[in-house]
């Protein structure tokens, strides 16, 4: 099967929540490998994040932010929605969270 790009502005028309920047660390883990990532951006419903991995839509995630301020670690899980190239090493992701992630971000949104 092979790999499906979608576009971020096929979902901006979509978009319930307002989108903010927040930039810190993170790690994703798929099928076990745990792997580097940043979040660029953070709505109710979402995060927006760079990676070299390169992800499909429909793949089930789970990410730990790491916290700038407070060293927190928090732990969310959802699923991939769409991808596009940043650069030649690096892809941005477009990430749905599941519902028993809203109120972790809620409470990140909320500092």
């Amino acid at each position: 099967m092979g790999r499906k790009e979608g576009k971020m502005e096929e979902f901006d028309e979509k978009r319930m929540f307002e989108r903010f920047n927040m930039l810190c660390k993170g790690h994703l883990t798929k099928d076990s490998e745990e792997i580097d990532m940043r979040i660029k951006d953070v709505s109710g419903k979402g995060l927006g994040f760079l990676t070299s991995k390169l992800l499909e839509v429909g793949d089930r995630l789970m990410i730990r932010i790491e916290m700038k301020r407070t060293q927190e670690l928090v732990d969310v899980t959802g699923e991939v929605v769409w991808w596009e190239p940043y650069d030649p090493s690096t892809y941005s992701v477009g990430f749905n969270l599941d519902m028993t992630s809203w109120t972790k971000i809620s409470k990140i949104l909320a500092q």
